[in-house]
């Protein structure tokens, strides 16, 4: 929508009605009810936050798409635990990626937790 002469979400315009401009210019509308994918825009569950403070809004209400929830993903998170124990015991990580159908680099960014960090 167009508010106060610039393009932006009905929640971010939400949250300057209700609470002020934003505190930074990085702040994000953080849905406190876990609905802004369903078109939330009650002031009330609105609020500025950082937007490391929003990502984990959306772990905690399960509106992430991290792991296997993104749709780019090639590997589940069983798979992810599979390849960093068997990088552990000294496998080759060019067969462990031949074997899960992803790069060497994948597998080196699995193991070193560059990516999928968050899960033990």
């Amino acid at each position: 929508m167009k508010f106060r002469g610039a393009v932006m979400g009905a929640h971010r315009a939400m949250c300057i009605l209700a609470h002020g401009e934003p505190p930074s210019p990085d702040s994000h509308a953080s849905h406190l009810c876990g609905n802004g994918h369903l078109g939330c825009v009650n002031p009330r569950h609105l609020a500025w936050k950082s937007p490391a403070g929003n990502q984990r809004d959306r772990v905690i209400h399960g509106t992430h798409c991290r792991g296997s929830r993104n749709k780019r993903a090639l590997v589940t998170e069983g798979d992810v635990r599979a390849i960093r124990s068997r990088a552990a015991t000294g496998e080759p990580q060019t067969a462990i990626a031949a074997e899960f159908g992803i790069t060497n680099y994948a597998v080196w960014a699995i193991v070193h937790r560059r990516t999928w960090a968050w899960l033990d």
